[in-house]
């Protein structure tokens, strides 16, 4: 028995011992089936979203912005291509559509600025403006411009409307959003002529730019349906909301564009019956047909029967034609509205010359041009001085010497504004150039008149001989004589003439002796005719072995016919100078 009892703690500790051991057998195989059944589970069931954060920009970069294959026109230059990636893989946006604008007649203002035009589709305002924002700074960044927006959503002006209407509480009981919940942001990127749309997906099916970029034979692809009507406007008929909100729905429903030929045609009809209130308002609601508005008046008053005792409205013509002139001018299209411009203000002028006269169309022309940046050119100095010319010589034949001054100002104005132009000493040394300035000295053109002149044809005249002597071309020189001889002043004819025969050589003389004969014998004067033959000025023919050729003998022989009809003492000069030459 005490053998027995002794054992038995023995026992039981035995039994206490494989009884812990069997547990631990037992929680370690309870672990082991838990883990593997995590495992399992894990392997059956995804990830909890949590887990994914890491991987989400990848992972929508690789499902979403990639999908989108972006459309682009032929011949893209590779800022468009670096644009519009950005818009997708690093803006997220989506339904990107490219329109080439290079081609083709568009009637919108931004069609006219730009080559490309990139439609995109943002989530939200916000989305919107921190698009342009980060395309903003990638513009700056590579291509150091700035970009200009239209339609920027303002935070800080939004904050305040909210304000304005906490404190006024039944105006903000009948906002239904106080954060406006669509946005369009038309952003011109100042690059390649690229311009950039960003809008919301509503605002985008309500616009629908596409319809209105898309080529013709792609237009039937973005026609819009007509938006139906939502529940509140089918139960408030009476609601001026309502009736508000199907007007704008309607509203890109019809064209409010005119084709340019109905425009232009209707126009003409209002000049001609001399309508120009109604001619005024057409134009007025017409801008963005200007170009052709202006080439239909310069036509139709180029066309007009100008006589010179009647009266021309010619103030009613500046205003209709300054109501065409936009305020920008496309740059692609601009030398031909300032050449429309030349036309129309050298045809007013020449309409009406006395009340319309050269200072006005120094200052609507070369002035305006030259202050609005155009720049201009060496062409605009010549019309200018053909101009000149032609109410000099024809817009008063009777008038004085300080008239003249007066008038000679006006171009002395207009040779300034060219100092700065490039190739200005080009212009001066151009022989076209400086004969016309010379023929703006002197008024007049009546035969057996002395005309008024300046006293500074003399000090030009002397200044091209003394620099230029026998370079003088010959149509510098003929020129310079029609001056003179229009002044009637022979005795600077004859010293201009003679100037430079001193270092000519026989058989170099390459002077306009039959333009020098005419002048004289066109202006009638039989007593200068017969001191060319009896001073002996026309021996410079024989002893620098002058070519007589048909021109210069016909004139020869007006000026003998004229000076001595009868032959009674100049048969053997003439005898010599022609006969000898056969």
């Amino acid at each position: 028995m005490l053998k027995a009892s002794k054992g038995l703690p023995r026992l039981r500790l035995l039994a206490t011992m494989g009884c812990k051991r069997t547990v631990l057998l037992q929680s370690a195989a309870i672990r082991c089936l838990s883990l593997s059944s995590i495992v399992c589970q894990e392997r059956s069931s995804p990830k909890p979203w949590y887990l994914n954060v890491g991987n989400r920009e990848r992972e929508l970069k690789q499902t979403i912005f990639q999908a989108q294959d972006i459309s682009l026109p032929s011949n893209s230059p590779a800022s468009l291509v670096k644009i519009s990636n950005f818009l997708r893989d690093e803006l997220g946006l989506t339904d990107i559509v490219v329109f080439d604008l290079r081609e083709g007649v568009f009637e919108t203002a931004a069609a006219k600025m730009c080559n490309f035009m990139v439609l995109a589709t943002a989530g939200s305002p916000k989305h919107c403006q921190t698009s342009f924002q980060r395309l903003n700074s990638l513009i700056k960044r590579e291509y150091e411009s700035f970009a200009h927006v239209e339609g920027q959503y303002n935070a800080k002006e939004q904050r305040k409307r909210q304000r304005r209407l906490a404190r006024r509480p039944n105006l903000a009981s009948n906002s239904e959003s106080k954060v406006p919940t669509e946005s369009w942001f038309m952003i011109d990127t100042k690059v390649d002529r690229i311009f950039v749309n960003i809008l919301t997906h509503k605002r985008r099916q309500e616009i629908n730019l596409e319809e209105l970029y898309a080529p013709e034979e792609e237009k039937a692809k973005y026609v819009r349906s007509q938006p139906e009507k939502s529940a509140t406007e089918v139960n408030s008929e009476d609601n001026i909301l309502a009736g508000l909100r199907r007007l704008v729905n309607q509203r890109r429903e019809y064209s409010t564009v005119a084709p340019a030929a109905l425009v232009s045609e209707k126009l003409l009809q209002n000049l001609q019956s001399q309508d120009y209130p109604s001619a005024f308002r057409l134009i007025n609601n017409n801008k963005d047909q200007s170009l052709q508005l202006m080439q239909t008046l310069v036509e139709w008053v180029s066309n007009l029967p100008i006589e010179e005792e009647a009266a021309v409205p010619w103030s009613k013509w500046v205003t209709a034609f300054e109501s065409c002139w936009p305020l920008v001018l496309p740059e692609e299209k601009a030398s031909q509205y300032w050449s429309l411009r030349l036309k129309f203000f050298k045809l007013v002028n020449m309409a009406d010359m006395k009340h319309y006269n050269l200072s006005n169309f120094f200052n609507d022309y070369l002035l305006a041009k030259k202050a609005t940046g155009a720049g201009l050119v060496p062409q605009d100095l010549v019309e200018f001085l053909k101009l000149a010319i032609v109410n000099t010589r024809y817009c008063d034949k009777h008038r004085g010497y300080w008239d003249l001054v007066h008038s000679n100002d006006i171009v002395v104005k207009a040779l300034r504004l060219f100092e700065d132009v490039r190739g200005a000493d080009a212009i001066v040394k151009d022989s076209s150039v400086v004969t016309m300035l010379l023929r703006t000295m002197v008024s007049g053109q009546e035969i057996g008149e002395r005309a008024t002149r300046l006293h500074a044809v003399y000090e030009v005249s002397d200044y091209l001989v003394d620099t230029f002597g026998p370079e003088l071309t010959p149509p510098t020189i003929a020129g310079i004589l029609e001056v003179l001889a229009a002044a009637k002043d022979w005795n600077k004819y004859l010293q201009f003439w003679e100037a430079g025969i001193g270092g000519l050589v026989p058989g170099a003389d390459q002077r306009p002796w039959a333009h020098f004969i005419r002048l004289v014998v066109e202006s009638g004067d039989v007593e200068m005719m017969r001191k060319l033959l009896s001073e002996g000025h026309l021996l410079w023919l024989d002893r620098l072995q002058v070519e007589i050729d048909d021109e210069l003998k016909a004139q020869l022989g007006l000026l003998f016919a004229k000076a001595d009809p009868e032959q009674l003492w100049s048969q053997e000069l003439q005898d010599h100078l022609l006969l000898q030459k056969l």
